[in-house]
């Protein structure tokens, strides 16, 4: 297809973009009518999208990575149907996840809508932080726990009535890419007055990381930071600086409770004699994908009667949960074939990249949200997250609309 140049971005359409991400976290907060605050956001940006630039919009549709999302859609909803007691609430979602992100791809189409993305993230992770390190890091600093068990016990305790009414892993997993984004903006910064509000930025996020008491997120965040630390080169300077950084605030400012929760164990508890929750749930997921490895149990059995009797309920919280894992829910929805296809899904993507990789400020960031994303696909089974809109649609944005009018080497932010 030939290279289409949309128009440039409005100021107007670049604060309806970092609405979307800067307030991402406080979806749950408010549900005017039961529709999530960041749904809102993304109907008005795309409802402004169909009726000011629809030809843009549409042209996203036929870009390789969102003609994978559809064959993977297509694929999962015929095996759906071939289930009993078939629920395609799960695919609706992922549909409108597929949608914002062909939206979110519409809007990052010049530099200075990329520019706005990526400070957004940052304004995002560092917010988010912030709020962290205010709320939770005093009562953190003063608790103990001797054990993984008692630990989470205390973070239950905690975040118990919070303001941010959001998934834990999730908070720490968007602080995450929060802080990876400083870290890349700051390395690479050549003004002094910028490099400094970045780099307290990223001390705040570093910090705030780890607040959550996420596992999760405390690994998508260090598997980010040494992939920039490599990119940029182990031996220079300021990288040394950052890795120095980031080793004195965990030794330092983390709360030796949220260390106690950094251990995995499949060992059943002497004193319950129970597995802790992702054991089980790592378990479940694999007796559930070698009972059918082909075409699943489908999303309405999984979530129904077929997941009451099933390794994945729990009486003492909310009923059935997911596998923790993209894949091995999508194979348990609906079998090996669709789960090849949502790798599919991201190998497209990882292969529109530009590349070789290496330490240009555009590259690095483009390859931070493909790697946060993917390793979030593997810690969570909400295949329809807002978070893969997101990372899909700035992905695309460039690679469909900047790329082939913006020089790589030549594209930068403004230091002024």
């Amino acid at each position: 297809m030939r290279p289409f140049k949309p128009p440039k971005t409005t100021r107007f359409e670049r604060l309806l973009l970092a609405s979307v991400i800067v307030l991402l976290p406080l979806e749950n907060n408010f549900t005017p009518g039961g529709y999530s605050l960041a749904f809102i956001l993304f109907g008005v940006t795309m409802a402004f999208a169909v009726v000011r630039h629809p030809k843009t919009l549409m042209r996203t549709a036929f870009h390789p990575v969102f003609v994978a999302a559809f064959l993977f859609l297509l694929y999962s909803a015929v095996i759906e149907s071939i289930h009993l007691n078939s629920d395609y609430e799960m695919l609706r979602r992922t549909a409108q996840m597929v949608a914002g992100g062909m939206v979110i791809a519409s809007y990052c189409r010049d530099p200075k809508a990329l520019r706005t993305t990526m400070f957004s993230f940052v304004v995002m992770g560092g917010g988010l932080a912030l709020y962290l390190l205010l709320s939770v890091l005093g009562v953190l600093s003063v608790a103990s726990a001797s054990d993984m068990g008692t630990a989470t016990m205390v973070r239950n305790s905690v975040f118990e009535g919070q303001f941010v009414r959001n998934n834990l892993n999730t908070m720490a997993a968007h602080v995450a890419l929060g802080s990876s984004v400083c870290l890349v903006l700051w390395t690479t910064s050549s003004r002094v007055s910028r490099r400094t509000w970045l780099m307290l930025t990223f001390l705040i996020c570093l910090t705030g990381v780890f607040l959550p008491m996420s596992r999760s997120g405390i690994f998508i965040a260090m598997v980010l930071y040494v992939l920039i630390l490599f990119l940029r080169g182990f031996f220079r300077v300021r990288t040394f600086l950052m890795g120095l950084a980031i080793a004195v605030v965990i030794l330092t400012v983390v709360p030796d409770v949220v260390l106690k929760r950094m251990s995995f164990s499949m060992v059943q508890s002497e004193g319950s004699g129970l597995r802790e929750g992702r054991a089980r749930v790592l378990l479940a997921s694999i007796d559930a994908i070698s009972e059918e490895p082909l075409l699943g149990v489908g999303s309405g059995n999984f979530w129904g009667r077929w997941g009451m009797w099933s390794g994945f309920y729990t009486a003492t919280r909310e009923g059935v949960v997911g596998a923790h894992n993209a894949y091995f829910q999508i194979i348990i929805y609906w079998g090996a074939f669709s789960c090849f296809l949502w790798g599919f899904l991201f190998w497209t993507a990882f292969r529109r990249l530009p590349q070789p990789f290496g330490d240009n400020r555009i590259q690095m960031l483009l390859l931070v949200l493909f790697t946060w994303a993917f390793l979030l696909s593997l810690f969570t089974h909400v295949i329809y997250g807002k978070s893969f809109s997101l990372i899909l649609g700035v992905l695309v944005g460039v690679d469909h609309f900047i790329r082939p009018f913006y020089p790589l080497e030549r594209l930068g932010y403004k230091e002024s």
